[in-house]
C-alpha cells in the first residue's frame, strides 16, 4: 500500500483495512471483495501467475474441463 486506505472482506477471515506500508498476501482462489477505499488509494499489485480470471459475485461460474 502506497497511499490512502482500503477495506476488504475475505471469506473466512473477515474485514481487513490496509494502510500505507501494509502488505497483503492473498491466497489463490480466496473469495474477497473491496468494500470501500479512500480517494487517494494507491497500491502496487504483484500477481503470479498472471493468467487468472476475475468475476463479479453475481456472475455464474463457467464449467471447464481438465
Amino acid at each position: 500500500m502506497l497511499k490512502g486506505w482500503a477495506r476488504f472482506e475475505y471469506e473466512g477471515h473477515g474485514i481487513r483495512t490496509v494502510r500505507p506500508g501494509d502488505c497483503v498476501v492473498q491466497p489463490a482462489g480466496i473469495r474477497h471483495r473491496e468494500i470501500e477505499h479512500s480517494e487517494d488509494f494507491e497500491l502496487i499489485e504483484v500477481v503470479s501467475p498472471a493468467n487468472f480470471g476475475t468475476r463479479a459475485e453475481d456472475e455464474e461460474v463457467e464449467a471447464t474441463e481438465a
